[in-house]
């Protein structure tokens, strides 16, 4: 039981970690064998691609598990209270069709790998694979959509249940584009940028460019916020990520505003929109 119980808790954890540990590690290998050793290696681009496919089925079902995906609540906070739990299990209900409709299809589409032997250009790996990434993504998925349908159950005696039959036949012909969607090298760019935004964080590079460019505008008028325009901004250029700048900037200069007596809707705005700037900034995940 305590292996069950630890598997549900950190299995997702577990592998994220791991494959993003591995795509940084074979990208910063491949430029250093580029560009040090002035010799490239042929199957690391293959090999972080795939890596970033099982990372990314792999991370829907955390998101799910965390209550972390990116969702809009202006209908659902509109609702009187007694409805909430209703909408919240309708669209578990409908998420749960979803992947019941997708497991068959992605069986089907591995047993098709199988069945032709393919393999990879490079290293020479079965395409099942790579290609069993999407099964193992919708059945943890599936998985962790059953909990937190259980979870708005045991608060509401009733459940909603609702077919999605009539998708059938247009989501499996999407089955190939989704996983062709993410083989991408290009792709490869946001976990690495997600990584350095991480080690930005931890290390309070924003508070130390903030301290920077502070110290010669601060004392003009208006020169705090000015500092923290200037100061997502460079962050920005340098994470090459929009909520990753807000995050980061806006947690330490919005109390320093609030202190120096600015509206709170007007820090919080300047926060907002200065995130974005960073984005017009190569290298960034639009570029």
């Amino acid at each position: 039981m305590k292996i069950l119980r630890w598997l549900d808790e950190h299995i997702e954890e577990v592998l994220l970690t791991l494959l993003l540990i591995g795509i940084s590690t074979i990208v910063i290998a491949q430029v250093a064998a580029r560009y040090v050793f002035n010799s490239s290696l042929s199957w690391s681009d293959e090999l972080a691609r795939y890596f970033l496919i099982w990372s990314t089925f792999l991370s829907v079902s955390y998101c799910v598990k965390k209550r972390i995906s990116i969702k809009i609540d202006q209908f659902q906070n509109s609702l009187s209270k007694p409805l909430i739990p209703w909408v919240k299990m309708l669209r578990h209900t409908i998420v749960l069709a979803f992947c019941l409709i997708m497991l068959p299809f992605s069986w089907e589409y591995v047993m098709q790998s199988v069945h032709n032997g393919s393999t990879s250009s490079a290293l020479q790996v079965p395409m099942y694979y790579i290609q069993s990434a999407p099964l193992v993504g919708f059945a943890l998925l599936t998985i962790r959509v059953m909990q937190a349908w259980y979870r708005e159950f045991r608060r509401s005696w009733r459940y909603m249940l609702l077919t999605l039959r009539r998708l059938a036949s247009q989501l499996k012909e999407k089955e190939g584009a989704m996983l062709g969607g993410v083989n991408q090298t290009t792709l490869l760019a946001i976990p690495l940028f997600v990584f350095s935004g991480i080690i930005m964080a931890r290390g309070s590079v924003s508070k130390k460019l903030f301290d920077v460019f502070a110290y010669f505008i601060g004392n003009y008028t208006a020169g705090i916020p000015c500092a923290c325009v200037v100061t997502c901004l460079f962050f920005g250029a340098i994470s090459g990520s929009a909520p990753a700048t807000v995050a980061a900037v806006g947690s330490m200069t919005i109390p320093v505003m609030l202190e120096m007596g600015y509206p709170k809707k007007f820090a919080v705005a300047l926060v907002a929109v200065s995130g974005g700037l960073g984005l017009i900034i190569p290298p960034s995940i639009p570029f």
